[in-house]
């Protein structure tokens, strides 16, 4: 109980921090990087509540029952991390970024089905790890160089990936300090840098967007005033709307 408990709290904000994100995403901002940290939050969210004790204590049910799902959960949630970056960071140096994109998204294709037929999960699961942890490094070379160009926001993530690195490399290991999986305590920490930098873009987008607003507000008052609301009179000239072009008089 005193295992679980915290890890189930965990679950419960991540998800509601998944869900928060998703809706802000669809109704706000409709930004990107909003969408993959709340679909991140959110499978993280259902994978520790799958592999959490009590939740399998309350349906009743052993452990067994819900390897399906974690296995899909597990080798699926690479992939909106991977987007994430993707979508900050662009394609990479040489597309690598890119190309651990593609590879995150044929993993699950070909691991979840091998290791539901093979009822062993050992190597599928350390792939996966690799997979985590390469992308992770990745997405930190990619930060260090832009960190060296004085890029303030995205340089705010450096930290939290290094945390998180480590964190999961020692889960890989089986190390566990006085016993428990940290991993999920550096997944809380990338998730906090992750929605940061999805937030603050976000906002900086909206300011844009008002700005434009009123700039364009401001020059249709602007052509408001210049053009005349009624026709000039003058002697001698008659003005008049334009005539179709099989009107042959001539004004």
């Amino acid at each position: 109980m005193r295992v679980n408990l915290p890890f189930f709290g965990i679950a419960c904000i991540t998800l509601l921090i998944g869900v928060s994100a998703l809706v802000l995403a669809r109704l706000r901002s409709r930004d990107r990087l909003l969408l993959w940290v709340g679909v991140f939050s959110l499978l993280y969210g259902l994978r520790l509540l799958v592999q959490n004790e009590l939740v399998r204590d309350a349906f009743n049910a052993p452990g067994q029952e819900f390897l399906p799902w974690a296995l899909c959960i597990t080798y699926i949630i690479n992939i909106p991390f991977a987007l994430f970056a993707r979508e900050l960071l662009g394609r990479g140096w040489k597309r690598t970024i890119l190309v651990w994109l593609w590879l995150d998204m044929a993993f699950p294709i070909v691991a979840i089905p091998v290791a539901l037929l093979t009822h062993s999960s050992h190597w599928t699961d350390l792939i996966n790890g690799i997979l985590v942890v390469s992308g992770t490094l990745l997405i930190l070379l990619h930060i260090f160089a832009i960190r060296r160009a004085r890029n303030q926001f995205v340089a705010s993530l450096f930290w939290p990936l290094v945390i998180f690195a480590i964190l999961v490399v020692l889960e890989n290991k089986g190390i566990r300090p006085a016993g428990v999986n940290t991993e999920p305590i550096g997944f809380v920490i990338l998730l906090a840098g992750l929605a940061s930098i999805a937030i603050r873009r976000a906002l900086s987008t909206e300011r844009k967007l008002i700005d434009l607003e009123q700039e364009l507000t401001t020059a249709r008052r602007i052509q408001h005033s210049i053009i005349p609301h009624l026709q000039p009179k003058m002697a001698g000239v008659c003005v008049c709307g334009p005539v179709p072009a099989n009107d042959i008089r001539c004004w």
